[in-house]
C-alpha cells in the first residue's frame, strides 16, 4: 500500500523540480581572446610564425600560446625593422563566447567577420594604420572598444643603449 502512494509522487518530482530551473542569464562579459593575422609567408615579416599571433605568453615553455590581458585595450603586431605592410591582411579574433564583434567604420558599428581583409598597414617607424573594434557583451549592457595596429619597431643599435663597455681600467689578479 505505501508503495503505491509513493510511485505518483515519484512521477510528479520532476515536474516540481523543473520549475526551480531558470534560464541562465545573458553572459556579461566582452573581450577579445585571442587576435591573429594571416600572411602566406609569416616568417618574412615576422621573427617567428608565432608571432602572427598577438598577445603575451601564456608560458615560457610554450611561446606560442598567446593570450591577451583583460586590461589591455590595444592591440599590436611589431614586425621586423625592415619590413612593411602595404595591403590588407585577414584578421581573426576570438572573443568570449556569446559576444559579438564590429569594426569602426567611418564612425558606425559594422559586425566583424572572422578572415575579413583590414588596412593595417605599416610603412615605418610610427606609420601605421590603427583600426578600432568593438566588443559588445551577449546582454548588450557592456562594450568595450579595442584598437588594432600593426606596427615597425625602430632600427636596433649596437651597442644597445646603456650598455658600457669599460675596459679602461684593467689589472692582474694576483691569484
Amino acid at each position: 500500500m505505501r508503495l503505491r502512494n509513493f510511485i505518483p509522487l515519484l512521477a510528479l518530482a520532476p515536474v516540481v523540480l523543473s520549475g526551480c530551473i531558470a534560464d541562465e542569464p545573458a553572459n556579461a562579459e566582452c573581450d577579445i581572446e585571442k587576435c591573429w593575422v594571416h600572411f602566406s609567408n609569416p616568417e618574412e615579416y615576422f621573427y617567428h610564425a608565432y608571432d602572427t599571433l598577438a598577445g603575451q605568453p601564456i608560458s615560457l615553455e610554450h611561446p606560442e600560446e598567446k593570450g591577451i590581458s583583460t586590461s589591455s585595450d590595444s592591440i599590436i603586431f611589431t614586425i621586423r625593422w625592415d619590413k612593411q605592410v602595404l595591403s590588407p591582411v585577414p584578421l581573426f579574433f576570438q572573443v568570449t563566447e556569446g559576444a559579438k564583434l564590429y569594426q569602426l567604420v567611418e564612425g558606425k558599428e559594422v559586425l566583424f567577420v572572422n578572415g575579413t581583409p583590414v588596412d593595417l598597414t605599416a610603412t615605418a617607424v610610427g606609420h601605421y594604420t590603427e583600426q578600432r573594434f568593438v566588443v559588445r557583451s551577449e546582454d548588450g549592457n557592456w562594450s568595450r572598444t579595442y584598437r588594432v595596429s600593426i606596427q615597425v619597431p625602430t632600427m636596433p643599435t649596437y651597442p644597445p643603449e646603456g650598455l658600457k663597455f669599460q675596459f679602461e681600467d684593467y689589472a692582474l689578479n694576483s691569484t
